[in-house]
C-alpha cells in the first residue's frame, strides 16, 4: 500500500436508535450494550440493558476514497467523555500498531 494512503483521521460518530431487542437464529440476543472486548479495560458494568445509542469510530485517510471501520458499540444513553476518551486513544493505539498514522 502507498505510504500516503496511510495518513488519515479517525473520526467518531454517536446515533439514537430505537430500543429493540431481537433473538439470532444461533441463540445470540442483539439489542443489548455491548463495548466488546473494551469492557473489561474501561472497568464498565453493564446489566444487560437494552441499548439506544450507537457509536462507530472509522479511520479516513487523507487521500483517496476509501474508509476503514475501527469498531462499532452499542451503549445506554450517550457515551460519556471518559469512555470516549479510553475508546479513543485504544481506536490509536490499535490503528498505529496496524502500520496506519492517525495525524
Amino acid at each position: 500500500m502507498e505510504q500516503f494512503l496511510l495518513h488519515g483521521c479517525i473520526t467518531f460518530d454517536e446515533m439514537k436508535l430505537s430500543k429493540n431487542r431481537k433473538l439470532r437464529s444461533d441463540g445470540g440476543i442483539y439489542g443489548s450494550v455491548d463495548y466488546g472486548e473494551s469492557e473489561e479495560a474501561l472497568e464498565i458494568e453493564t446489566k444487560g440493558e437494552l441499548c439506544d445509542h450507537g457509536l462507530v469510530m472509522i479511520f479516513h485517510p487523507f487521500t483517496g476514497d476509501c474508509t476503514q471501520i475501527l469498531g462499532v458499540f452499542a451503549t445506554e444513553t450517550n457515551a460519556k467523555a471518559k469512555v470516549l476518551q479510553k475508546l479513543l486513544i485504544e481506536a490509536v493505539i490499535l490503528s498505529e500498531n496496524a502500520g496506519l498514522f492517525v495525524d
